[in-house]
């Protein structure tokens, strides 16, 4: 198989829709970059999106009517809020200085919730804003030269057909043995979600059913047990699998496997052969469930005694006969494919197994001490009938047929010409996932129970429990659906390099419809793919935030210069402006000749410098001086301010010769 190559730049996921779909897959060093942006841009969206906040609110409590310095301390602290944190601090400090009184806590609670609420949403958002934007590492495969299948010869008999055959094995077999080891670190309580293996397909695992049904052949006493059924349930060519047509050219699929240990006495027979030169005699052995089409004789198996002499491990062989012999009629099913998967059982346990594919309840005592128990029977048979089906759309399905039917099926039902080639592609890969490919291609390590074995010949086992056989089976069933979409990768990939003899290319016509070539979704952890669409939908919508804060007192101010009732919340926003406060605050001490009063930022004159101001050392705490300096600038007479300065201070006019009707502000020379 050829080196795996991502295509990197902009493509779509059709299971998102041809506008949500649009992804933009990088490497990991631009996609991180990414997503620190995004994180920071956040934030900054953020901070606008809480001064906005912080204007309604301000406008909204802004009143006409005489209020407590409670209200204008909040007040001020909405117009030159800088972040929710430091605001939040603010409040909490307010709230305690004014303890003793107007019941500050209660007060200022509202805006102590609006800031916490701020923080905790936009701090969540920055830590998500990856998911925002669906940065993921769901990759596109980029197209190989070498794409496509190994064909098996139909024929052996030539030199060229072996050489075939045998590439074939090589390819296939390395598909099953990934396949095997995904199972073993992906599925199940033992599963790692750090592994990196486990992060290569579109779907981590795919959720399989499983149950105990009747028996799935004719004569149900071939059983010797219920039978164990597992289910794959309807798996989207798109969705599940990674092949990324448009929605109207998936199609779903499914797999059922149903197995069951089958009684294999009457069924059995051998005869005996002597070997001239060293007197043994030799035993072959058969099984007779059926006429396998390519031998000359009846039997499903046949085998010596001397090939099994001396096994290597436990296991000796895991052997299996498919849709290439015709079952006897207790076994056959014309809606399904039957397999037979012989088991030679050779291990000595160290406790009795009841399960009845792996049997083992014969006591053997050793002179060391040890006690073995072992298999009354050298071989043990299970029987399966697998099952497949091809829905193209709903309510059009095949039903659950074997595997020649399936074929047909999606050759002769109506569908477009893109349906097609995605049903053509699936359907060389589901070939090679089913079970006598496997075991063909790996035989005993198709077996969990092997991971028990020890001793030097790997022929001691702990132990197994009464339903191994249906953990097989489940096993063969995560095995079948993740060799699926191996096989559709190495499809893509190229399982043989590109000017192999024996590689079959996709159809050309069909290309023009569909290209499966170029089709193929993985996921690969040095790559992200970037929502196009959520990247320019947060970017926008952050960019309109910013924008809106930045304009937002000057529309605001516009349409409130349209109403004399409401001009008043523009005008105490202005004055509620740190600079213009600390502009009044000089001006009251006399510091300053003070320009541009009604900017923004108002200025002094050119050159104009004076002290801090400071008080005495029994002084209290204020900044009035009756001095010549107005309290109330001419700044607010240039603004509008028509109620009375009463409002904004509770000293009589008695009191403050500044409140007095024949005042007239100057400034101090």
């Amino acid at each position: 198989m050829s080196d795996t190559r991502i295509y990197s730049g902009f493509w779509t996921d059709h299971t998102r829709g041809s506008v949500a779909g649009t992804a933009l897959t990088v490497s990991n060093q631009p996609g991180l970059y990414v997503i620190a942006f995004l994180a920071l841009w956040v934030r900054l969206v953020g901070s606008h999106f809480w001064t906005i906040l912080c204007f309604v609110f301000h406008q909204l409590r802004a009143s006409p009517h005489p209020q407590d310095a409670l209200h204008h301390q909040h007040q001020f602290l909405l117009r030159n809020s800088q972040s929710n944190i430091g605001t939040l601090w603010d409040l909490t400090k307010v709230a305690w200085y004014w303890k003793s009184s107007t019941r500050s806590f209660m007060r200022s609670f509202p805006l102590l919730a609006l800031a916490l609420f701020h923080a905790f949403l936009f701090t969540a958002a920055a830590f998500f804003s990856s998911q925002v934007a669906s940065t993921s590492n769901l990759v596109l495969l980029e197209r190989d030269a070498a794409c496509g299948y190994l064909m098996f010869p139909n024929q052996l008999d030539t030199l060229d057909e072996t050489k075939q055959a045998t590439e074939w094995y090589i390819a296939n077999k390395a598909n099953a043995q990934w396949a095997l080891s995904y199972v073993e670190q992906c599925y199940g309580s033992n599963a790692s979600t750090s592994n990196s293996m486990c992060n290569t397909l579109v779907h981590r695992t795919l959720n399989l059913s499983s149950s105990t049904v009747d028996c799935p052949f004719p004569n149900a006493t071939m059983c010797r047990d219920k039978a164990f059924q597992v289910d794959s349930g309807h798996l989207n060519s798109a969705e599940h699998l990674g092949i990324n047509s448009l929605p109207r050219d998936s199609l779903d699929y499914r797999v059922v496997k149903t197995c069951a240990p089958i009684h294999h006495e009457g069924f059995y027979f051998y005869n005996s052969s002597g070997d001239a030169v060293s007197n043994d005699t030799d035993t072959q052995y058969y099984l007779n469930f059926g006429r396998y089409y390519s031998r000359q004789n009846n039997a499903t198996f046949s085998f010596r005694r001397s090939e099994l002499l001396y096994p290597s491990r436990a296991y000796r062989a895991l052997d299996s006969v498919g849709s290439s012999f015709r079952p006897i009629d207790g076994l056959n099913r014309t809606d399904g494919d039957v397999t037979l998967v012989l088991l030679f059982n050779f291990a000595g346990y160290a406790e009795p197994v009841e399960d009845p594919w792996f049997l083992a309840d014969d006591k053997t005592e050793y002179v060391s001490g040890a006690t073995r128990y072992t298999s009354p029977s050298t071989i043990s048979v299970m029987g399966c009938v697998e099952q497949h089906e091809f829905c193209l759309r709903p309510g059009n399905c095949s039903g659950l047929v074997g595997l020649e039917e399936l074929g047909n099926y999606q050759i002769d039902t109506d569908r477009s010409k893109a349906q097609l080639s995605v049903a053509r592609h699936m359907f060389n890969a589901i070939q090679y996932s089913t079970l006598t490919y496997t075991l063909a291609a790996v035989g005993t390590d198709l077996l969990k129970a092997s991971s028990g074995m020890a001793g030097e010949q790997r022929t001691d086992h702990i132990g197994l429990p009464k339903d191994q056989w249906k953990q097989e089976i489940l096993y063969w069933g995560q095995h079948s659906v993740t060799n699926l979409q191996r096989a559709l990768q190495s499809y893509v990939k190229g399982p043989a390099p590109a000017d192999s003899p024996y590689l079959a290319k996709p159809d050309e016509d069909l290309l023009k419809d569909f290209d499966p070539c170029a089709a193929q979704v993985i996921r690969d952890p040095n790559h992200y793919s970037i929502n196009v669409f959520g990247l320019y939908f947060t970017l926008g919508l952050g960019l309109f935030v910013i924008v809106l804060n930045c304009s937002l007192p000057a529309i605001v101010s516009k349409l409130q210069s349209w109403s004399r009732t409401t001009s008043y919340r523009h005008q105490q926003y202005e004055l509620d402006n740190a600079f213009q406060v600390q502009r009044l605050a000089y001006e009251n001490l006399g510091l300053g000749r003070w320009t541009s009063l009604e900017k923004l930022v108002p200025v002094t004159q050119k050159g104009e410098k004076f002290g801090q101001p400071v008080r005495a050392s029994n002084a209290p705490y204020h900044l009035r001086s009756f001095s010549q300096t107005p309290l109330i600038s001419p700044y607010l007479g240039q603004r509008g301010l028509s109620y009375p300065p009463s409002q904004y201070s509770k000293v009589s006019q008695e009191e403050d010769p500044f409140q007095s009707p024949n005042y007239r502000p100057t400034h101090v020379p």
